[in-house]
């Protein structure tokens, strides 16, 4: 598939998603939500690809949905727009279910409304020293449509999450670090390198247990009971002590040495 609205990169066991429309400060589409939902496609399926990194050209990360643009496309792929769901814009969170390499957010700028939604399905975000951050819905009287009110709650606290939903006040990347949102602020200068270099233990570390980790937390936010999780929990174990990266694992702590994963 060629893309219009995205770049993407496979480069040292990095997968690079560049949403590519700066002109509009990368708001979104029905087509760069295809062409991303396809991106991160490729990288699941991509054996080369370790860890994915979601980005924005320009001085934005995203800006949310553009109405003028998914007004258009609606109305020549369905007949008629819809207030309810743009064409496609689901298709990145369907996609995401099925990803188990981290998923990392790379928050170049301002990410505002469903921008911000889509940083929110990120499993990690880092910002670098410009990132604003604002959930713009109810300045239109609208909701979150891009699952924020799944994803935000979840990962700041109910409480704080509905003040910016209620509020739509806009937040720094320093107010966005100290309540969890991201975890770490990076200078605007090298920002990509700079996350790429973070993500170099994940790059090198054994695959299996990186995804099963990450497939294991997200299945689990769905367990009440303890001793259901760690039964759960065990089941994984057992299979990843099987695999070739844990015996050498323990074989390299044994020895006092570095492992070497495959």
């Amino acid at each position: 598939m060629s893309y219009t609205e995205i770049l993407y990169k496979v480069e040292n066991g990095i997968a690079t998603i560049t949403l590519n429309n700066p002109e509009v400060m990368n708001a979104t589409s029905p087509t760069m939500h295809h062409e991303w939902a396809n991106a991160i496609l490729n990288a699941r399926d991509d054996d080369n690809v370790k860890v994915v990194i979601v980005t924005g050209a320009g001085r934005a990360f995203c800006a949310g949905r553009n109405l003028k643009t998914s007004s258009q496309e609606e109305q020549s792929q369905v007949g008629e727009p819809t207030i309810n769901r743009t064409v496609g814009e689901h298709d990145v969170a369907e996609i995401l279910q099925s990803l188990n390499k981290p998923y990392i957010g790379a928050i170049n700028g301002a990410a505002a409304g469903g921008g911000m939604d889509m940083a929110s399905q990120c499993d990690i975000r880092f910002a670098s020293e410009n990132a604003r951050f604002n959930m713009a819905y109810i300045r239109m009287g609208a909701m979150p449509s891009q699952g924020g009110l799944w994803t935000l709650p979840r990962i700041i606290g109910t409480a704080k999450a509905l003040e910016l939903i209620w509020t739509g006040k806009t937040i720094d990347a320093q107010e966005a670090l100290s309540i969890g949102y991201v975890s770490k602020i990076f200078p605007e200068e090298n920002f990509i390198t700079a996350v790429q270099q973070w993500c170099e233990p994940l790059i090198n570390g054994p695959q299996e247990t990186i995804q099963e980790d990450k497939k294991l937390a997200y299945r689990l936010l769905g367990i009440n009971d303890l001793v259901t999780a760690i039964g759960i929990t065990d089941d994984a174990a057992r299979w990843v002590r099987q695999r070739r990266n844990s015996e050498e694992g323990r074989r390299a702590w044994l020895e006092r040495r570095n492992p070497n994963f495959s």
